[in-house]
């Protein structure tokens, strides 16, 4: 997932090797399996930036850096 989402640029890379580690703690909360503090915290924060980073990413690839609405 990281290196095919790399390829509209790193922001998008990043995001896609966030996907593993938050799929990961899913499936360790849904096993019952020992956690860190705050597994639903820290679950979803890492499932956020899973998201929200490749599509930043791949919006930055279509419409470039800046975006004006004028």
């Amino acid at each position: 997932m990281a290196y095919r989402s790399s390829s509209p640029g790193a922001l998008a890379g990043t995001g896609g090797g966030r996907l593993p580690p938050s799929d990961t703690r899913i499936a360790a909360d849904v096993a019952g399996l020992p956690q860190l503090p705050a597994p639903g915290f820290r679950g979803m924060l890492t499932y956020v930036a899973a998201r929200y980073l490749p599509t930043g990413g791949a919006l930055r690839a279509m419409y470039g850096e800046r975006r004006t609405t004028s």
